[in-house]
């Protein structure tokens, strides 16, 4: 699951974080609307201190204030709906938001590709890893110009 939490300022969008998160173990046993609702709620643990400070507008393609603000849901949706309903939010149908926030959010942090070879020459880069859906192992050896 991924997802971005950007502001707008004067009808200029830009991003302020971005979410990504791998599902495991009974997570992959969810239903897709209980996947979201736990991925936005992973969002506004980590994001608390914007959750709690201004009005978020969730913009979505999926009835997630239906299952949310439903009396009637039960088990962990029950938890973590109660846990959500505190911040206030509000729900919008999803509106087309600009793809060159994204890709500038990703711009900003990347080095260009010379000023990257410019940055790690003579450095040498060893790595030996192994991932999965469960875990990730990496061994990585650096070796310096000096």
């Amino acid at each position: 699951m991924s997802g971005a939490l950007i502001r707008e300022d004067e009808g200029v969008q830009m991003s302020v974080y971005y979410f990504n998160h791998s599902m495991n173990g009974p997570q992959n046993k969810y239903q897709r609307l209980e996947k979201l609702v736990l991925a936005f709620l992973i969002i506004s643990r980590k994001l608390k201190h914007y959750f709690q400070t201004f009005l978020i507008t969730v913009l979505t393609e999926h009835p997630l204030r239906s299952v949310i603000e439903n009396p009637k849901v039960t088990g962990w949706i029950l938890k973590w709906a109660s846990e959500l309903r505190p911040y206030g939010l509000r729900y919008e149908s999803r509106t087309v938001i600009k793809g060159q926030v994204l890709a500038n959010f990703i711009a900003d942090f990347t080095l260009g590709a010379t000023e990257q070879y410019d940055l790690l020459k003579g450095w040498i880069l060893n790595v030996d890893g192994v991932s999965s859906s469960m875990r990730a192992d990496i061994r990585i050896v650096l070796i310096t110009p000096k």
